[in-house]
C-alpha cells in the first residue's frame, strides 16, 4: 500500500452523482445483510479499509475498478442501461425559451459564433468550422461545462437542432 493521498474527486452531475450514491446503498446494505465487516469486505475485494469506507460514501474519485470489484465481492451483478443525457433533458427543458428553433443543423458551424462551444473547442484557432456532428460532439461529452441557464437563446437553439439529428 503506498501513502499517496486519494485522486482528486472529477466534476460530476447531479445525476451522475445519484446513480454513484444508489450502488454505494446498495454495497453497504448487502454487506450488512450478509453480516460482514468492512475490513473483510475490503480483503475480500482486493482494496484498503479506506477505499471500502469511501466506495460507500459514493466517493467519485474511487476508480470504476475498486467499485466492479467491491460489487463482485459482495456477489452482487452490474448493469449497464441507457439513460437520458443531462444536454438532452436540460434542453428539453429550455425549449419554451428558445424563439426561432431551426429545423436542420448548419452544414458548418463557425466555433466564434456560439461562445460556449468556443470554449469547449479551446484547441482550435479562431475562424474555424465544425461539422454539425463534431459539434455535438463537443457538447455531449463536455456537457458537464455548460453554463445552459447563461447560454444565448441562438446556441441552446443549435444545440437542440444538432441534438435532434445526432
Amino acid at each position: 500500500m503506498s501513502n499517496t493521498m486519494p485522486a482528486k474527486s472529477p466534476c460530476i452531475s447531479t445525476a451522475a452523482q445519484e446513480r454513484l450514491a444508489q450502488i454505494a446503498r446498495g454495497i453497504r446494505a448487502q454487506r450488512l445483510a450478509l453480516g460482514i465487516s468492512t475490513v473483510v469486505a475490503a480483503h475480500a475485494a482486493g482494496v484498503s479499509r479506506v477505499t471500502w469506507h469511501r466506495i460507500e460514501k459514493a466517493e467519485p474519485s474511487v476508480t470504476m475498478g475498486a467499485y466492479a470489484a467491491a460489487l463482485h465481492a459482495l456477489g452482487l451483478g452490474f448493469e449497464v442501461t441507457s439513460v437520458q443525457t443531462p444536454v438532452k433533458e436540460a434542453l428539453r427543458d429550455l425549449v419554451p425559451q428558445v424563439q426561432a428553433q431551426p429545423d436542420s443543423a448548419p452544414q458548418m458551424i463557425q466555433v466564434q459564433k456560439y461562445p460556449q462551444l468556443r470554449q469547449l473547442a479551446w484547441h482550435v484557432r479562431d475562424g474555424f468550422e465544425l461539422t454539425p456532428a463534431e459539434a455535438f460532439g463537443l457538447y455531449d461529452r463536455y456537457r458537464r461545462h455548460l453554463d445552459l441557464p447563461g447560454m444565448a437563446p441562438e446556441e441552446l437553439s443549435l444545440m437542440r437542432a444538432l441534438e435532434k439529428h445526432h
